[in-house]
This record gives structure tokens, C-alpha cells and sequence, in this order.
């Protein structure tokens, strides 16, 4: 018997979501079945090291800024998502298909140059990556985004919370990281239906038009490569005529990039030292 403020039960329910959706990644299908998947909860205020982070590579990297602007706002309304975080290891070949969809005629070649070329500190989505065990990681975020569903709670696989969670080793021992947010449960955290007063409040005209053609190639275009089309109709793909031509950035815009660079890392430098200490807190990770 008792009496409970619905609201409030739906947030903290999130978590309860978070573990069957990590329940559904590692009971995925595989077509390898040699992917390692981890996974990794956070809750409440441990989701503010991942949010720093992103902050910190808002200027060199929009989308994260965009993405933890909105987790922010939810964080600070207390209603922030449970963040389920799915990665895996696929910087080694153990299938032993020698498909050479990698670039590289065997695995064996593929294994010898992951081995000699370890990724530099700081590198997210760290290649090469075995594509068949890729497929088998991209169907346990898949089946991890269908258990959500089921629940009718909001949710989008992120690059951002998972890049995030990966420079702060979260999962450890990941080549790639991928974030699940979950909720806030009571209201849409604007992916779908983006109300325009939520916009008009968090960005400037100014600012989204230069989102925009910062991503061009995202928005706009096809990812053709070297020339890319212009999506000027409808059947775009038909009559390729219209190409872009890429201008190179100001040695200031340069500078100020590189500038930008620097303090993110810096900034991502301080909070892992943190991040680390409260895995070790929560038991996740032994002490050096």
C-alpha cells in the first residue's frame, strides 16, 4: 500500500530499462560469435564526467555540444537519462574469414598492423576494425535499441556520450564505444518532435546556420568522397552535376582550432583522473 508520484517512478524505472536493454546486447546474435560485448551503467551524477567531456569538445566538435546541451538540461532538471554504454574490441581478428573487407588480404595481416600501430591517446573509434565482428557489435546496439523501444521510452544511440565514454575508458579495454541514453522517461528529450521554444532558447540563428555548413557533408550531401554532389532535388543521385568546391580555413581559423584542441585535452585530461577514481569507487576498477 502507499501512494507514489508516477513522474518520479518512471525516471528511476530507466534504470531497470538500462539492464534489460544490456541483457538484449550481449544476448545478441552474431554471425562471428567472437565479439566481446561490455557494457557499462551510469546514473545520476556519474553521467557529469561523460557531459564534461563532451562539453570540453563542443567547439571542435558540434554535435557533441548539441547532444550535451540536451542532457545537460535534463541533468540540471533532475530527470537526467540513465545512460547504458556499449562497447567492444574489434581491433583484432579472430574469425579467420581472410575476406580482406578490411583493406587487408588475411587477418593475420590485419592482427600484425593493429599490433604495430597502436592507437594515440586520445584517438575515439580506434581502427582497423574487423568489419564482420563490426556488424556483430553495430546488431548488440541494435538489439539494445529494440528492448527500449518495447518500452516506449525515449532513446538514441549516440556517438557523442559513447566517443565521451571511451576517452574516459568506459567500458574498459573498448576499441568503440557507443551511448544509449535512456529517457528522461516522462517527456521527449527532443530527438524526435525538437520543439522550436526549446531551440529559440539554446541556439541563435547565427549559430544553427553555422552548424549547418559545418556539416554539410551530413545535412546535404551523399558522403561520395573526394567531389561531393549537391542533394539539390529530390533524385539527386540521377544527374550528379553540381559539385563544392572546398575552401582551406584561415591560418587564425586554423590556429584557433588547434587552440581549441589543446584545451579540450587538457580539460579531458583532468576529468579521467576523476572518472578513474570513481570506477575504483564503484568497484569496477582495481586500484593502480
Amino acid at each position: 500500500m502507499g501512494l507514489f508520484d508516477g513522474k518520479q517512478l518512471i525516471i528511476e524505472n530507466t534504470f531497470e530499462i538500462a539492464k534489460l536493454c544490456a541483457q538484449a546486447a550481449h544476448k545478441s546474435s552474431q554471425i562471428t560469435g567472437r565479439v566481446e560485448i561490455k557494457s557499462m551503467i551510469v546514473t545520476g551524477e556519474d553521467i557529469e564526467p561523460i557531459l564534461e567531456v563532451m562539453e570540453a569538445f563542443a567547439q571542435v566538435m558540434p554535435p557533441a555540444g548539441g547532444d550535451a546541451m540536451f542532457l545537460r538540461l535534463a541533468y540540471d532538471q533532475g530527470r537526467a537519462p540513465t545512460l547504458l554504454l556499449i562497447g567492444a574490441d574489434l581491433r583484432t581478428s579472430n574469425v579467420g574469414y581472410d575476406c580482406g573487407a578490411c583493406g587487408f588480404d588475411t587477418c593475420a595481416e590485419f592482427n600484425k598492423y593493429s599490433r604495430d600501430n597502436p592507437p594515440s591517446l586520445g584517438v575515439i573509434y580506434q581502427g582497423p576494425s574487423c568489419v564482420w565482428k563490426t556488424i556483430d557489435y553495430s546488431a548488440a546496439c541494435s538489439w539494445a535499441c529494440a528492448a527500449a523501444w518495447q518500452y516506449n521510452i525515449t532513446n538514441r544511440i549516440q556517438g557523442t556520450s559513447g566517443m565521451a565514454a571511451q576517452i574516459l575508458s568506459c567500458p574498459e579495454g573498448c576499441s568503440t564505444v557507443l551511448g544509449l541514453p535512456l529517457g528522461p522517461a516522462d517527456e521527449d528529450l527532443f530527438w524526435y518532435n525538437r520543439p522550436g521554444k526549446v531551440f529559440n532558447e539554446l541556439f541563435k540563428y547565427e549559430d544553427m546556420m553555422r552548424f549547418f555548413q559545418n556539416f554539410i557533408c551530413a545535412y546535404w550531401e551523399s558522403f561520395p568522397g573526394a567531389k561531393p554532389m549537391v542533394k539539390g532535388k529530390d533524385n539527386w543521385w540521377e544527374e550528379p552535376h553540381h559539385v563544392l568546391r572546398v575552401l582551406e580555413d584561415s591560418p587564425e581559423e586554423v590556429n584557433r582550432f588547434h587552440q581549441d584542441v589543446g584545451e579540450a585535452l587538457q580539460t579531458m585530461v583532468q576529468i579521467n583522473i576523476a572518472m578513474q577514481q570513481r570506477k575504483i569507487d564503484a568497484g569496477l576498477k582495481k586500484p593502480d
